[in-house]
């Protein structure tokens, strides 16, 4: 909808292929 510095990904919240404190904010569904 013409955002255009958005990126998703997917894989295992353990083992993320980004730095600490890479993000400010993070949302999450289909959690436990």
């Amino acid at each position: 909808a013409g955002v255009r510095n958005v990126r998703f990904a997917a894989g295992a919240a353990q083992h993320l292929p980004y730095p600490d404190a890479a993000f400010d904010v993070v949302i999450l569904s289909w959690t436990l």
